[in-house]
């Protein structure tokens, strides 16, 4: 799934400007805060020469979020992104590791804390190369590791393959109910899925390819599945669309994981990639593998 973009996610340790303390209760259950901590670890991802920050940051060993990270009103939210956004300052390079292993320089050309939702907020160029790498990941703590966790191409079963199909045609009807009524007639074909075998779970990608009334074709449809091998079920289903309809609080949602890793000394394993409404929506996020749960969100 990583070849398909170009990002980054860079991890910067902030030492001196950041003031309180962020506190969580349990290792299992991160507390959300809008405060930052001393030495906390942000994380930001660039796609080609963009990208934005993440919501939260690494610190006492685990991921934190910010509370109210869509409530971008209030003063406390505002002071925390500054504070984010001073660990990224324009003219620093940073040494990162690509996918395919190699070292490169990432340089922080501009940051734009105004930016709209279709705007970057950070811009990037990598100084001696002409072709971006596909991903690429970097700290300034050297004892703060991100470490990418591997996983192999699998295949379904027959059984696991009916439960997926079975469970996105119960999605497929749900969506449904937000198209104008002569959109139920629609049609919808689940493409070969990709597959991944990380340890105990299997994250399946189905492309979904539509037609709508008119014989109009739509490819920009996918469903994903986290599903448990050891328990046998599904543990997360989501179906996306760029385009689907304009309404609140909509079942559409896009997910597509670019990276699985392991971030510093959280056992943890993690994924990121695409996170979309069902609207004109683009963004990022960072999931729990396991659970398939929003860990942050970007900026």
């Amino acid at each position: 799934m990583a070849a398909r973009r170009h990002l980054v996610i860079a991890c910067i340790v902030v030492t001196s400007s950041c003031q309180g303390a962020a506190k969580n209760t349990s290792a299992d259950n991160p507390q959300p805060s809008t405060t930052t901590s001393q030495g906390s670890v942000y994380l930001a991802y660039a796609e080609q020469g963009g990208g934005r920050p993440f919501l939260g940051f690494y610190g006492n060993g685990r991921l934190v979020a910010m509370s109210g990270w869509s409530q971008g009103s209030s003063d406390s939210f505002r002071r925390a992104v500054a504070s984010i956004l001073s660990a990224f300052p324009v003219g620093h390079e940073f040494l990162a590791t690509s996918d395919s292993g190699k070292e490169v320089s990432v340089r922080i050309d501009s940051v734009n804390p105004e930016a709209e939702y279709y705007e970057e907020v950070l811009t990037v160029s990598y100084p001696g190369i002409k072709r971006p790498p596909g991903l690429s990941l970097f700290t300034t703590d050297s004892s703060v590791r991100i470490q990418p966790v591997p996983h192999r191409p699998a295949s379904l079963t027959r059984e696991q393959d009916s439960v997926l199909t079975a469970r996105f045609r119960a999605i497929w009807d749900q969506a449904l109910r937000e198209r104008e009524p002569e959109d139920t007639l629609a049609l919808y074909n689940l493409a070969t899925p990709q597959v991944h075998d990380i340890g105990s779970v299997l994250t399946v990608l189905y492309p979904v390819i539509i037609t709508w009334p008119g014989r109009y074709r739509d490819d920009r449809g996918s469903a994903f599945f986290i599903y448990s091998k050891s328990e046998g079920k599904i543990v997360f289903d989501s179906f996306g669309h760029p385009e689907w309809a304009p309404v609140d609080s909509s079942v559409m949602l896009m997910v597509r994981p670019a990276l699985y890793f392991r971030v510093g000394t959280d056992s943890t394993v993690y994924f990121f990639g695409d996170h979309q409404g069902g609207w004109e929506s683009a963004g990022m996020a960072i999931h729990e593998l396991k659970s398939g749960r929003v860990i942050l969100h970007n900026y």
